[in-house]
């Protein structure tokens, strides 16, 4: 059966998330995955840094492409307009929505696009064949890096005949009197011979064609974060989550060239500590920093003593505090 197009007009849909503070726009976000997190730890989509927030405050999810808010249990609780949502309970946001969740405000801009788009004809599909449901609670899939098959022969006869002289491709000749058949049992033992070779040099071949990609943070193995993070003369504890490791081999440069200030000191202690950290100088005790840091952290404290004692400005010392 033969399958024709037609050219449709389809009205798309895109929305995006405003977050302001006192009249102030701080964030623009577009929703483009299935669940959008709000909170104060670094390792939300949307991070508001105020006390108020919850570490895991709230959620925006796409249910069937209508962007819904979902309060995750916060303290403080998460409003639209003066009603409190309650916990676990999505409701439908549209343009008209005022979030607010402590100082924040937080607000859904939606913008609609007519595409032209060439559409094949319908046909029928067993019912195997068709995609399946997904769950609005479902985890998003894990993004794994790429990788590529090695290269391997397809056939009876190597690639690397073409290598040889010309006297192993004609077989006018022979290699025993007048049988052609002789030097054609030749040539196709060495050609299989030739098989084994190709088959141990052709993967080494396309692993040097994508070096490049094992000295990467974003595509090495899990397995050479170790040794990378050597190279760059950068302390990983094994028992870290693997998007921790990579964050902060992504960001060592820009770490190493902001080190022995305050912002470098705060960005290397919240990306080895996941979690949000607050300086702060009293000014009848200059050049001493309150350094404050979560208790929940799962890096000990000598790590972070390490951590601050190697990247604080080195005419300045320092208070570590604990908060709850």
């Amino acid at each position: 059966m033969s399958t024709g197009s037609r050219a449709t007009s389809v009205a798309t849909k895109t929305y995006t998330l405003v977050a302001a503070h006192e009249g102030t726009v701080l964030q623009r976000l577009e929703i483009t995955s299935s669940k959008l997190t709000i909170g104060r730890l670094p390792e939300n989509v949307l991070v508001l840094r105020d006390q108020a927030v919850s570490r895991k405050h709230a959620e925006i999810r796409l249910d069937q492409g209508q962007p819904t808010l979902v309060d995750v249990g916060s303290g403080s609780g998460t409003f639209i307009g003066s009603e409190r949502l309650l916990p676990g309970q999505p409701v439908v946001l549209n343009d008209s929505s005022e979030v607010r969740i402590g100082p924040y405000v937080l607000t859904l801009e939606t913008k609609v696009t007519a595409v032209a788009a060439f559409a094949p004809t319908p046909m029928y599909a067993p019912p195997e064949a068709r995609p399946a449901a997904r769950d609005i609670d479902e985890l998003p899939p894990v993004i794994a890096r790429d990788t590529w098959p090695a290269l391997l022969p397809v056939n009876g006869r190597s690639r690397y005949l073409q290598h040889l002289p010309s006297i192993f491709h004609d077989t006018r000749f022979s290699a025993n009197g007048d049988d052609p058949s002789a030097f054609a049992a030749d040539s196709d033992f060495i050609g299989r011979m030739l098989l084994i070779f190709e088959a141990i040099w052709e993967p080494l071949e396309q692993r040097q064609e994508h070096i490049a990609m094992y000295f990467s943070p974003s595509t090495s193995p899990a397995r050479m974060l170790a040794w990378i993070a050597e190279w760059l003369n950068l302390e990983l504890d094994p028992h870290w989550p693997e998007r921790r490791r990579r964050e902060l081999l992504r960001e060592a440069m820009q770490l190493y060239w902001w080190r022995g200030t305050r912002y470098g000191l705060t960005r290397m202690l919240e990306v080895c500590t996941g979690q949000p950290v607050q300086i702060s100088e009293d000014p009848e005790k200059p050049f001493v920093f309150r350094i404050s840091i979560p208790a929940y952290t799962d890096v000990s404290r000598d790590f972070i003593e390490r951590l601050i004692r190697a990247h604080k400005p080195a005419h300045v010392g320092y208070v570590l505090e604990t908060s709850s």
